[in-house]
């Protein structure tokens, strides 16, 4: 497993080069290495996804039932994000 982390972190060290990396870019390098990851979409409205409403986050979600992370379309840009 250890071989595994240091893998990712080892192909995510190009993409994190800058200040603030791509979230997205972070997560399709680790999605390579690992299959089982959830799929991340973007979304404008997450209150529609996956049956989230008024008191969940509304900047990113997880849905168990497809294995799926919900962002807000502004998610990347969010200092949060980085």
């Amino acid at each position: 497993m250890m071989k595994i982390v240091l893998m990712l972190a080892a192909l995510a060290a190009s993409v994190c080069q800058s200040v603030a990396a791509d979230p997205m870019a972070v997560h399709q390098t680790a999605q390579a290495l690992f299959a089982q990851l959830p799929d991340v979409e973007a979304r404008a409205d997450l209150n529609a996804a996956c049956g989230g409403g008024s008191n969940s986050n509304p900047h990113i979600g997880y849905c168990a039932s497809n294995n799926t992370i919900f962002v807000s379309d502004d998610f990347a840009t969010r200092p949060q994000g980085s």
